[in-house]
């Protein structure tokens, strides 16, 4: 596995040093166009969407799209806004583990420590799991910025990448003009059977969590029919 990142989880005068690893993996399977006449790739051009001439690398550039308006930036403009690289992520913030909704989490990061370190690594952990808080902090990570949550996961530590406030919409927002109503304006008759009906149903089905019985059925199946095209001799 591919290390991402080195760099130092510090907590308060307290630094860990570790190893940033991807916890994830996208199952679905990866298609690519082709030619159906040979079987070979095709090769997407560049066009001017205007004059449809296809444009050469030394003039290709950068445009912010505003209500439907480009405003051409240089290539260097996005770079003078970036933070400076830091090998530190500050946790300043440690809050209880419920206390974060999980509309927020976005992927996650196995952190290994780093070689002579893992005692350090070790000791982080056990707080973690004894005190049961989550730790905050922010950091920028492959030319964005991240906010970033250090939990435990399988007997190590683990660190989340979370959703900005500003990413999440509101619950009653409107999707494709329909308006979500608010929970407290909904009204449902025979209220108090139906929730004394639910309650005994959702009792019954409650078991733990065992995420081996579950798997992406479609990309497996899809993926398995595909490889079976394959002559023994490819």
């Amino acid at each position: 596995m591919k290390s991402l990142w080195n760099v130092n989880l510090v907590i308060d005068d307290l630094s860990f040093p570790v190893i940033l690893y991807c916890g994830i993996k996208d199952s679905q399977p990866k298609f690519v166009q082709i030619d159906t006449r040979d079987n070979n790739r095709i090769r997407l051009s560049r066009l001017n969407s205007v004059t449809f001439e296809e444009i050469e690398a030394e003039h290709l550039g950068k445009a912010y799209e505003h209500e439907k308006s480009l405003i051409p930036v240089p290539a260097d403009f996005t770079a003078r806004f970036k933070p400076a690289k830091s090998d530190s992520l500050v946790f300043n913030r440690f809050v209880p583990s419920d206390s974060i909704p999980l509309v927020h989490f976005e992927s996650f990061y196995f952190i290994h420590p780093q070689a002579g370190f893992e005692s350090q690594y070790l000791s982080l952990y056990e707080s973690m799991v004894n005190t049961k808080f989550l730790g905050v902090a922010e950091g920028y990570f492959r030319n964005l910025s991240h906010l970033f949550c250090l939990s435990t996961y399988d007997n190590s530590l683990i660190l989340y990448s979370l959703r900005y406030a500003a990413q999440i919409l509101p619950s009653e927002a409107k999707t494709n003009g329909l308006a979500v109503p608010a929970t407290k304006s909904l009204v449902v008759s025979s209220n108090a059977q139906l929730k004394s009906d639910l309650n005994d149903r959702l009792s019954e089905l409650s078991l733990p969590f065992d995420p081996s019985l579950y798997s992406d059925n479609y990309a497996e199946s899809l993926v398995g029919a595909i490889l079976s095209q394959l002559s023994p001799a490819a």
